[in-house]
């Protein structure tokens, strides 16, 4: 596979701003050439920052926009990335990157992209595809037998029928079958979406659709270590458990933490901070950006404007209780105001507003 190829990943904000930026970094610490291509929905345009747009164009990473409504019969989150892999692009082949993911090291094309192959790991654990019906209702759909070729899942260890996770994905952007790749996972995504014998299809339908897509396409499959794809999810070590579960809980974070991968896939920012890669993810703000941690560009977003998680959990506390005092029931009313601000993105709108003119150091 020649070492022409493009890392591509998404920015909807207001929810993946502060991870874009950390992802950018990271590439950019360690690979100061490589195409990135960034894309972010038309319709979210407006709220892109215009010190995000200028950080991202001031790293040759120019924000492109893409249209998403329409294209599935109702909206579908993870449609972005499809979205986004089916868009043209200039370099023969793509590597396709969830947004909260850290890049650790420099990498060439030819350590992750293969010829005619799909490039991905095995996803953790069965979380679609328990029933023995279901992989033959997704491959029915298109005329196809369900592969004999099994994987081991990543995390439970069982054997399954081809299922990737999608957060790292590779592929050469034409296949011996004349199809774009991005296009086809696209085309075979929307018509399992479409058919109703295919159950429970959200929201994993992004990852059926993936190896049917490397099926129709004429690819075979490079399934990637878990270096490729390290998943930084844990169970914290906590006061009040029993000595046994922390004691496993450890276990797993020191096997995180001796861990040597090419590309961390954090997922949440409590759990990058719980672990060694907190740190690493802090110095690359604090070099790229005027903040010095990933906690304090997050405030610097958000200012004094409440979480939505943090609105949801007083709104179900003060909706639970029965019999309210007149200052809870007003605090209710305001609660259930922030909450329908959240709901319709109007609370973000009072973001940024203490980041500086410029996030470029």
């Amino acid at each position: 596979m020649p070492q022409d190829f493009s890392i591509i990943f998404v920015v909807d904000p207001p929810g993946l701003v502060l991870d874009s930026i950390l992802l950018l970094a990271s590439i950019r610490k360690h690979m100061p050439d490589v195409p990135v291509v960034p894309y972010c929905p038309a319709a979210k345009a407006e709220a892109l920052p215009p010190q995000l747009t200028e950080f991202f164009a001031h790293h040759d990473a120019p924000i492109r926009l893409m249209q998403t409504e329409g294209v599935f019969a109702t909206p579908y989150k993870q449609g972005n990335k499809l979205l986004a892999a089916a868009a043209p692009r200039d370099t023969a082949a793509t590597l396709f990157l969830d947004t909260d993911v850290m890049v650790m090291r420099a990498f060439g094309g030819h350590e992750v992209l293969q010829e005619d192959q799909l490039s991905a790991a095995p996803e953790g654990r069965m979380t679609w595809g328990k029933m023995p019906e279901m992989w033959p209702s997704a491959y029915d759909t298109f005329g196809l037998p369900v592969p004999q070729d099994q994987i081991r899942l990543a995390r439970s260890n069982a054997l399954s029928s081809p299922y990737f996770n999608a957060g790292v994905v590779g592929f050469p952007d034409q296949t011996p079958s004349g199809h774009h790749f991005g296009q086809l996972w696209l085309e075979t995504s929307q018509r399992i979406d479409a058919n109703d014998n295919v159950p429970g299809r959200r929201p994993w339908l992004d990852q059926i659709a993936l190896p049917i897509a490397m099926i129709r396409a004429g690819l075979s499959m490079n399934l990637l270590p878990s270096k490729w794809n390290l998943s930084l999810s844990h169970n914290p070590v906590a006061d009040g458990k029993p000595p046994h579960v922390n004691r496993l809980a450890q276990a797993e974070i020191d096997k995180l933490n001796a861990a040597d991968p090419v590309i961390a896939h954090y997922h949440n920012h409590p759990a990058l901070a719980r672990l060694r890669y907190g740190p690493i993810a802090d110095a690359l703000i604090a070099e790229f950006t005027p903040y010095a941690s990933i906690q304090d560009l997050r405030l610097g977003m958000v200012g004094q404007t409440p979480s939505k998680a943090a609105i949801l959990k007083e709104f179900h506390t003060l909706k639970a209780m029965t019999d309210r005092t007149p200052e809870q029931s007003a605090r209710f009313r305001e609660v259930d105001a922030l909450k329908r601000a959240a709901q319709s993105g109007k609370l973000a709108k009072g973001y940024y507003a203490d980041w500086p003119d410029t996030l470029v150091t």
